[in-house]
């Protein structure tokens, strides 16, 4: 009866056959993917969020160019303000999202944070981006706040998902 699994199936391989081994190294594979997965996603996510901080904090400086012009200009760059708040807030809970992970939208608010920080002072030719005009403040304040509740939201819902280790679901 050699080379048979017992029921006359010569060559066939049970699955209680098979070794712990082989089924840790391609457990141990699956997981080395995903770790380079998850690294190459916080690789571009980060730089995502410099950029996006850059490019709309000079776009915040233009928010006062006119100012002075009278009342719908204040409304508007006010409205402004918020829509974009709302619209980074979201942006960073479906980064979040798509990632499964909070930490893709930490690493895209620290890029964003990072930016901002460089362009709040002096540019080399002189120039100030953002002072320290009111709407320019509630930029900073306001996007940052909006990270922040993004990421804690999402930390938060991430960590209701999550079961304690050992608990495969069995009563």
């Amino acid at each position: 009866m050699s080379g048979t699994d017992g029921h006359g199936g010569a060559g066939r391989v049970s699955s209680t056959d098979m070794t712990t081994t082989e089924t840790d190294a391609g457990a141990a594979r699956g997981r080395g993917a995903s770790i380079l997965v998850y690294l190459a996603t916080l690789a571009v996510v980060a730089p995502l969020g410099a950029v996006v901080g850059f490019v709309s904090s000079l776009c915040a400086g233009w928010l006062t160019r006119y100012w002075e012009a009278g009342q719908p200009v204040p409304t508007i760059a006010v409205v402004a303000l918020l829509v974009y708040a709302a619209l980074l807030y979201a942006g960073c809970r479906l980064l979040a999202w798509g990632s499964g992970t909070p930490d893709a939208a930490m690493a895209f608010t620290v890029g964003f944070v990072l930016s901002v920080f460089v362009v709040i002072g002096y540019t080399p030719g002189g120039d100030i981006v953002l002072t320290g005009h009111m709407i320019h403040n509630g930029y900073q304040l306001g996007s940052m706040l909006a990270l922040a509740a993004a990421v804690v939201v999402s930390s938060v819902r991430s960590a209701r998902g999550r079961r304690p280790l050992g608990d495969d679901g069995r009563g």
